[in-house]
């Protein structure tokens, strides 16, 4: 009888592994973000929202969708073109960390990211640090929120 209970409890605690292993990987597909900036609730002046952008009573909200891949699991919460570069990307099962650094002569803004992955959900944040000549730096942290959408639609 000991042999049959040790035999089941060790069959459970690796189900139980194979099910929390699963659920700690970033899964491929069409996925839905969103982070929100509190306290901004309108644009500066001769900016034209785009469709991504929402306010609301908690702040400016930007929603985008993108299809990820094990190849390419980075949201798109980001500009890494000029003058951005990314500096490094790291990935731990679920999560998933990156930093960019946009340089310009007039400001210098620094993004660290961290996202996990929760099968069907995916929550994190990003802090944004800028150094502007003669200011004092700004250092701001907001909540990103995610979930899958489904398969990638067809090209």
């Amino acid at each position: 009888m000991a042999v049959r209970t040790t035999t089941v409890f060790i069959l459970l605690a690796r189900m139980v592994t194979y099910a929390v292993g699963a659920e700690d990987t970033i899964k491929s597909g069409n996925w839905e973000y969103s982070a929100t900036a509190p306290g901004i609730t309108q644009l500066p002046p001769g900016m034209q929202p785009s469709p991504d952008i929402r306010f609301g009573p908690e702040g400016l909200t930007f929603v985008r969708t993108r299809c990820i891949t094990a190849a390419d699991p980075i949201p798109p919460m980001h500009d890494a073109g000029e003058p951005c570069k990314m500096d490094k990307t790291e990935i731990n099962g679920g999560t998933l960390s990156w930093s960019v650094t946009c340089a310009t002569p007039k400001i210098t803004v620094h993004q660290e990211w961290i996202v996990h992955y929760h099968g069907d959900t995916m929550d994190g944040q990003v802090t944004l640090r800028s150094i502007t000549p003669d200011h004092p730096p700004i250092e701001r942290t907001q909540q990103l929120t995610g979930r899958y959408l489904g398969p990638c639609p067809a090209n």
